[in-house]
């Protein structure tokens, strides 16, 4: 079966500007200096909170604890061949509040996150 080098081409276009489109929502709201980190201004971002829920499932999976997702207090991000998430949470251990901190890699275009670090700020 022959493809049609038209197809081709419309069909890496597309993914193309997906790819694109999705590094410029990035950059436009967290990247100032892509170099370096950029202090996140909305930590309610719907992708920043997924990114603080990831971190406390992940670490609720690994250490078998049952801390509870509150909200991501602030945080900084930094664009490389992946996103990474520098972020302070809140979250619920038994009746109390702690604050802890977290890394996350994203890495959307194979569909992975990963959480380099957590642990509890005292």
């Amino acid at each position: 079966m022959e493809r049609n080098p038209s197809f081709i081409l419309l069909t890496i276009l597309v993914i193309s500007s997906f790819i694109i489109t999705n590094t410029l929502e990035i950059s436009n709201n967290y990247i100032d200096d892509p170099l370096s980190w950029n202090t996140i201004k909305n930590p309610n971002d719907p992708k920043v909170v997924e990114m603080g829920k990831f971190a406390i499932d992940q670490h609720n999976k690994v250490t078998d604890s049952q801390l509870r997702f509150q909200l991501v207090l602030n945080g900084q991000i930094q664009l490389l061949q992946q996103t990474i998430y520098w972020l302070y949470i809140a979250a619920i251990d038994g009746l109390q509040v702690n604050m802890y901190e977290a890394i996350v890699d994203d890495m959307p275009e194979y569909n992975v996150k990963i959480l380099e670090s957590f642990s509890q700020v005292v």
